[in-house]
């Protein structure tokens, strides 16, 4: 440990009672030594902050450092990042929900990628895909759905790829210590961190790197800040992150290309019919003159009838 340089393990937690251990475990059996864990708690309403600090109190002999602390009131994503990103002190800096599981060689691999490609500013790589139903130590690792079927782009200027779409995991991203002073931290504005930060290294010189190694379980499930579902909750998460898609795609309207934003709303009216939101649909009506499908402004108004289950299955929350 004494030769390693020190790595910062970030990890934001929200009502993950079910998974923080997975998550907490899987740092401490990495073959990496040199580690401080950090963590912030965002008034989480079930018994997560106090299975962190149990689990903490037996365990920080493990690392360097062991921080943990609780918001006073949920404060979101981004912010909460920002919140506990400013105590980080390593090399290199990864960031984590709580409910993702590191696979053990993952900051080795990530730190000597970085160590050896001294032009990246970030790094990103392959994970599995895991659902709420997988625990750690992880089963059969070899038969999960992989993320990346085909290695996916890296290098300078990528803002016209990522505007097409975030195809950057964010949970396999490791950051040079220095990344977050130069670029700045995540934007507190938006209702998710990593799309606008992705795009804002891009256009500002940075190179982003891609290492074709699985690092990680990446845990998407209902309920899951990656995943929409069904029912009111769901419902108020797409409208918070279709209005930050919306922002961050009108800021770079100098990166479009043709049919951007007609691909943007197709998609956006397609989730509104699939899962049945019925608020969406009336909070994005006027956004229907962007959408050139026939097909789907037909499906638009049998939706508009409450006939769209001719298309969708509706299912229970």
């Amino acid at each position: 440990m004494v030769n390693q340089d020190l790595v910062s393990v970030v990890v934001c937690s929200y009502n993950n009672e079910k998974y923080v251990l997975d998550c907490l475990n899987s740092i401490f059996d990495q073959s990496y030594k040199n580690i401080e864990l950090l963590i912030s708690d965002d008034c989480s309403i079930d018994k997560t902050y106090d299975i962190i600090k149990e689990w903490c109190e037996l365990n920080n002999d493990r690392f360097v450092r062991c921080y943990y602390k609780r918001n006073d009131t949920n404060i979101g994503i981004s912010i909460n990042f920002n919140s506990i990103l400013k105590f980080a002190e390593g090399k290199y800096i990864k960031i984590l929900a709580a409910d993702d599981i590191l696979l053990k060689d993952a900051i080795k691999l990530e730190f000597d990628y970085l160590n050896n490609n001294l032009q990246d500013q970030i790094v990103y790589a392959n994970c599995i895909v895991i659902s709420e139903n997988d625990t750690y130590p992880l089963n059969s690792v070899d038969k999960k759905e992989i993320f990346y079927k085909t290695i996916p782009k890296s290098g300078y200027n990528l803002v016209s790829s990522l505007i097409k779409s975030c195809f950057i995991a964010a949970p396999t991203v490791m950051f040079r210590g220095n990344t977050f002073k130069e670029f700045g931290y995540f934007r507190e504005d938006l209702s998710f961190e990593d799309w606008e930060y992705w795009i804002r290294l891009s256009k500002n010189g940075a190179r982003i790197g891609y290492l074709n190694s699985i690092v990680l379980a990446y845990r998407i499930y209902v309920g899951s800040s990656s995943h929409t579902g069904f029912g009111k909750k769901g419902e108020d998460r797409f409208i918070k992150n279709s209005l930050t898609e919306e922002k961050i795609l009108l800021e770079n309207k100098e990166y479009w290309e043709y049919d951007t934003f007609q691909l943007f709303w197709t998609r956006v009216f397609n989730n509104i019919i699939k899962y049945n939101y019925k608020n969406a649909y009336d909070v994005f009506y006027n956004n229907i003159k962007y959408v050139h499908s026939i097909k789907v402004r037909l499906k638009l108004i049998l939706f508009k009838l409450n006939l769209s289950k001719i298309f969708y299955r509706r299912q229970a929350e």
